[in-house]
């Protein structure tokens, strides 16, 4: 099993913009993980491609995550998460155990915070 399946996904709409050579674009995820997602980008990424998903809640704090183009398929995006500040993570963490419904499964899967 490769990696990507193995860890904890769970189904999540968002609208997310992704910034990607001073460019922002509007997407859309399908599911959210401790270390990525996986969106349908508005506009095309190149595999390996590093970029910016930002994610805004509804009190108003945006997640900025640094990510990296993981997988390019004909309407999906897939991105890896590779660098966040920790309250980021914390808010990232928080989102996922409650989408799931099982606090047990994140802590199960839980990894050490980006610096």
């Amino acid at each position: 099993m490769d990696e990507r399946r193995r860890r904890l996904r769970v189904p999540a709409q968002y609208s997310v913009h992704l910034e990607y050579q001073g460019s922002r674009s509007l997407a859309q995820t399908l599911d959210l993980s401790l270390r990525g997602a996986l969106c349908i980008a508005g506009a095309p990424m190149p595999e390996g491609a590093e970029c910016t998903f930002l994610l805004t809640l509804e009190n108003g704090i945006v997640l900025s995550v640094d990510a990296q183009v993981a997988r390019v398929d004909a309407d999906e995006t897939a991105l890896r998460f590779t660098g966040m500040p920790p309250e980021t993570y914390i808010h990232l963490r928080n989102m996922i155990e409650l989408l799931s419904g099982n606090a047990d499964d994140v802590e199960a899967e839980e990894v050490m915070p980006f610096q």
